[in-house]
Order: C-alpha cells, then sequence, then structure tokens
C-alpha cells in the first residue's frame, strides 16, 4: 500500500497535532532516551511520536522513531494515520 505525502508547514502541524510545548507555549517539549523512554515508547505505539532531524541545513519533523541525524524527540496528542507520510520542514 503506498502512503500518501503530505507536506505541512509548522503552523499546520502545531494545528492538526498538538505537540507538547513548554509553560510560554514557544517551543516543543524535547524528549530524549533513556530519560523519557515509556513516554516515548507509549506515544510510538499510538502514533503520537515524532522525532526532530538535521538534513542538509534544515530541520524536519518526521513520523516515528528515527535515529540518524536525530535531534530530539517529539509527542503529540492526536495521532497520525498509518497510510499518511508527513513532511514537515521546521521554520528556523
Amino acid at each position: 500500500m503506498r502512503k500518501t505525502l503530505i507536506a505541512l508547514t509548522e503552523d499546520q502541524f502545531i494545528d492538526r497535532f498538538k505537540p507538547e510545548h513548554d509553560a510560554e507555549g514557544t517551543v516543543y517539549v524535547q524528549r530524549e532516551l533513556p530519560k523519557d523512554r515509556l513516554a516515548i515508547l507509549d506515544a510510538q505505539a499510538g502514533r503520537r511520536l515524532w522525532t526532530m532531524v538535521e538534513a542538509e541545513d534544515s530541520m524536519y519533523l518526521v513520523q516515528g522513531s528515527h535515529y540518524v541525524n536525530r535531534l530530539y524527540y517529539v509527542i503529540c496528542e492526536v495521532p497520525y494515520e498509518k497510510d499518511e507520510e508527513f513532511e514537515i520542514e521546521m521554520d528556523v
């Protein structure tokens, strides 16, 4: 089954998936292994885990757990669908 690629802006990502933010609401809560291991595993099982990665002088949020070029994990309230693939280039 082929996944549908959906490009979103950072604002569209926030509106759709509701990521955890710090107390001021300005930056994403940065989850790390092993400190946040249980929360990360739970979010991954529920399709609410995203990974912030750096590639070619840009930062991207990609769904699921990734290790290559990983900066940190982000947990969202709203899960993504199995048949969708997102491309979210961050405004930096």
